[in-house]
């Protein structure tokens, strides 16, 4: 016992690592995999490494007939052996195990749920149909996409579990989400053209994102939510885009002005201007020096435009150039109201 605990540091940080070679160790000794496999008598401890970091590791279990998860089992049969040793390093190992065998639980839930061939699962159709239009989205494909999507959940799920022993978001789950579900295609159905509409469209994804998450979480008794789904429901559903989605609806220009938040950039200081260097400035720099512009227009049609308007002032022709217009003051009036503006 205290040769498998001897490769563990002095600051114990290497723990898990010992952990897990004792795993690979134990299941290649002392279990079984299914003989449908191929070659399944020359699985290896590498093989069985790589199935456990995948979240593939099941084994035959104790009736022969089901396969199984054994991460939590292989803590207790550690337990029992380490329990009573006064050694340093067994006294460590064996906090480590307690401390972490509900983690371990959860691992085997997981990958006992995502190699179960008779479980069901909740049709988005029968969600959705209600709240959607007919004929606007490919409810088959996204019946089809969101089976996938769980698996991807599920097995991420599990590897944050492993790598961490503690449910921690990651810096990005784009990678994981990307191979079976396409977030351009399916968030923004050809068909669906009105704003109002697709944020509806979006909105019905993300609830179905989230309750795949909480059932998740509910079913298989985990401490959390996956973060993954979370991740996935924020990125549906961001601020950023139903905001723009909000604003694309709300009347303005669309032909001088990018979008709703450049013109609300403009009307917001040009109602604070009241000379003809002061909208020249604030023309020449957003139609020139902002990249992508976010005023689109040549200086006679924004001109004609500006001059209809109530602002309280007239432009003649032409504007002054940036360089004859420009001031510290006005540039940096710009870039306040800019960033108030612009990033909400």
């Amino acid at each position: 016992l205290e040769f498998r605990v001897s490769q563990i540091n002095d600051e114990g940080t290497n723990i898990k690592e010992v952990f897990e070679a004792n795993l690979v160790s134990y299941i290649h000794q002392y279990k079984r995999f299914d003989n449908n496999w191929d070659d399944s008598e020359k699985y290896n401890s590498d093989w069985i490494y790589d199935r456990y970091l995948k979240g593939e590791l099941q084994i035959i279990g104790e009736n022969y007939n089901d396969e199984e998860s054994p991460c939590a089992e292989f803590v207790d049969f550690e337990l029992n052996q380490f329990f009573l040793e006064p050694n340093p390093k067994c006294q460590i190992y064996c906090h480590f195990l307690e401390t972490h065998k509900a983690t371990f639980q959860n691992i085997d839930r997981l990958i006992d749920y995502c190699f179960d061939r008779n479980k069901t699962q909740d049709s988005f159709r029968n969600f959705a149909n209600k709240k959607l239009q007919e004929g606007i989205v490919n409810f088959e494909k996204l019946d089809f996409a969101f089976f996938y999507l769980e698996e991807v959940i599920v097995k991420t799920t599990i590897q944050d579990l492993i790598h961490f022993l503690q449910f921690k978001k990651r810096e990005s789950y784009e990678k994981e989400i990307s191979q079976v579900f396409d977030m351009d295609y399916f968030l923004n159905p050809a068909l669906i053209q009105d704003p109002i509409e697709l944020k509806n469209y979006r909105e019905v994804l993300r609830a179905w994102v989230n309750k795949m998450g909480q059932d998740l979480k509910h079913n298989l008794n985990l401490p959390v939510v996956p973060p993954i789904t979370e991740w996935m429901a924020s990125e549906i559903g961001s601020t950023d885009h139903l905001n723009e989605i909000q604003n694309e609806t709300k009347d303005y220009p669309k032909y001088i002005f990018t979008n709703y938040k450049a013109f609300d950039l403009f009307d917001t200081i040009a109602k604070e201007m009241t000379t003809h260097p002061q909208i020249s400035f604030l023309f020449r720099q957003m139609s020139e020096k902002e990249k992508p512009a976010l005023i689109v227009v040549e200086n006679s049609d924004f001109v004609k435009w500006f001059n209809q308007q109530n602002y309280g002032y007239t432009l003649d022709y032409t504007t002054k150039t940036y360089e004859q217009s420009k001031t510290e003051d006005r540039i940096a009036l710009y870039k306040v109201v800019k960033n108030l503006k612009m990033s909400t």
